[in-house]
């Protein structure tokens, strides 16, 4: 369960970066989706 919750924690803090830089819309949906996928994996990995 804590595994989780630092996870999202990770989650949200990876969105605040990607949502500053300096890339257009499609590439920030793109990067979220992947870091997310990886969040999912790394989640699954660990279970």
């Amino acid at each position: 369960m804590e595994n989780k919750v630092i996870l999202s924690e990770r989650i949200k803090n990876i969105t605040k970066v990607v949502e500053q830089l300096d890339i257009s819309p499609s590439l920030y949906r793109n990067a979220v989706e992947k870091y997310n996928n990886l969040a999912k994996i790394k989640e699954f990995i660990q279970d």
